[in-house]
Parts: C-alpha cells; sequence; structure tokens
C-alpha cells in the first residue's frame, strides 16, 4: 500500500510540475475540471476518480515512445468487411451487460458491411461522413467517423458537427489511438468550415465518458433512446470550440 501510494503521489507531483510548465495543458484541465463539475454534480467520488483517471492517462502518455502504436488513414469501400467485423466485436466488449444479450447476439457483420459500403459510396461533399481507420499491423483496432451534425436540438445549440463514432478494441485502448481519431476527425470538421462537434453515448458507458471529458467534452443534453423493451439514457458531450481545442489536442498525428 506505501508503495502504491508512493506511485500516486509521484505521478500527481509530476502533473503538478506539468501544469506549472504547459499554459495549453493547464487550461485544457480547468476545461476537464469543470466539465466533471458538471457531469457529476451530485457524485464527489465520481468526479475525484475522473480527475485521478486523467492524471494516470497523462502520465501514462508520458512514457509511450514516438513510434504511434496504430496508423490512422480514411477508410474505403473495399474496408467495409474488416471494418464492420471490428465494429461489431467493439460492440459486444463495450456495451455486454449495458445492451440487453438478444440485442448484441443480434449483430450482423454482414450487415453493419452493407451499411459502411452504403454510407462510404455517398456522392462526397461537406456535409458527408467520412469514417477514419486505425490499423495495427494492418489490422482495424479502430475507428471514427464524423460529419455534419444530425440531431436537431445540437444544431439548434451551434454544434454544426457530429463525431458519430469512435470505438477502439479494448485490447489497444489507453495507448492514445482514441485520441487520435478525435484529433483527425476534429481536423477533417474545421477543413470542411464545422466549428464545433458533439456526440452521444450512453449513460451507463463510463468509460467512454471518462474519456470524452479527459478530452475537452462538455455535458450538452441528454435524451432517451427505445429499443425494444430496453429504455436507454443517451448523453450528449460537445466541443463548442473546434479550433481551440485542436491547439491543445495532445495527438492529432
Amino acid at each position: 500500500m506505501l508503495i502504491d501510494g508512493a506511485d500516486e503521489l509521484r505521478r500527481h507531483l509530476a502533473f503538478r510540475d506539468a501544469l506549472r510548465a504547459d499554459d495549453g495543458l493547464r487550461d485544457m484541465y480547468a476545461t476537464l475540471k469543470r466539465g466533471l463539475a458538471e457531469a457529476h454534480r451530485h457524485d464527489r467520488s465520481g468526479y475525484t476518480e475522473a480527475k485521478s483517471a486523467f492524471i494516470a492517462t497523462f502520465s501514462a502518455g508520458q512514457q509511450m515512445t514516438d513510434r504511434p502504436v496504430a496508423q490512422i488513414r480514411v477508410a474505403t469501400p473495399d474496408d467495409a468487411p474488416a471494418l464492420a467485423r471490428m465494429h461489431v466485436a467493439s460492440w459486444r466488449e463495450t456495451y455486454a451487460g449495458i445492451l440487453p444479450d438478444k440485442m448484441l447476439s443480434a449483430l450482423s457483420v454482414e450487415g453493419r458491411a452493407a451499411a459502411w459500403v452504403k454510407i462510404m459510396q455517398e456522392p462526397a461533399n461537406e456535409r458527408s461522413t467520412v469514417v477514419y481507420l486505425a490499423e495495427h499491423d494492418g489490422t482495424i483496432v479502430g475507428f471514427g467517423s464524423c460529419g455534419a451534425q444530425r440531431t436537431d436540438n445540437l444544431q439548434i445549440k451551434g454544434y454544426d458537427g457530429e463525431f458519430s463514432g469512435i470505438y477502439v478494441l479494448r485490447a489497444f485502448q489507453g495507448q492514445g489511438i482514441g485520441a487520435r481519431l478525435l484529433g483527425k476527425m476534429s481536423l477533417d470538421l474545421l477543413a470542411r468550415s464545422f466549428s464545433a462537434a458533439a456526440l452521444w453515448v450512453l449513460r451507463e458507458n463510463p468509460r467512454a465518458r471518462r474519456f470524452y471529458e479527459y478530452h475537452g467534452g462538455q455535458l450538452v443534453s441528454e435524451r432517451e433512446d427505445i429499443r425494444g423493451d430496453a429504455t436507454l439514457i443517451e448523453l450528449a458531450y460537445g466541443w463548442p470550440d473546434l479550433k481551440s481545442w485542436v491547439k491543445k489536442c495532445p495527438a492529432k498525428r
């Protein structure tokens, strides 16, 4: 216990020194704490755990080598079968115990592949959905998709862009892949003149929520999603100023 405590103390002291030396990191952390205070208004322990997760992830990132674990590229329709396999696998490991087992077992790789082909074959314009893949040794281990905002109330709030999906296989999480996907998509949206973006995440998915909070997402909306016998609560996280966030983004390669 003493060793664990000493390690945590060293992490916090190193993080304190990093905050003092890096204005961008200090601003990001201040934004994070405001978002956490809003998201965990009645859950002090959740607020503390989320801050600790930020510091632990930062410390781990400081120890990573410069060689990225995965390469990021734009997907093409030819990638649809492999993307669909990864997508279904990610859903099943992410939502086990959250979504009904019947829903997860009914997921179809073939159906997902057909949906991805349709999306990627649509005529390209400034509102199109663009898909980014993260590949490790030629295997898709993560993806992100972005485009024009599809939810009316988020458009009204000023979130003209959308991160429609970010998934990374659990074995590859914690290695900066999700952050790099988020950074790539932010640059993509900015290049298409979108100034802000938002996404939806299940309330009962704390791992994903901590990731978005860590990377500056602010809780901006909530809705019910009724699927069969299940009533799911979704939360929207938003980035109101993509340009400012990209300047602070720790991973854009």
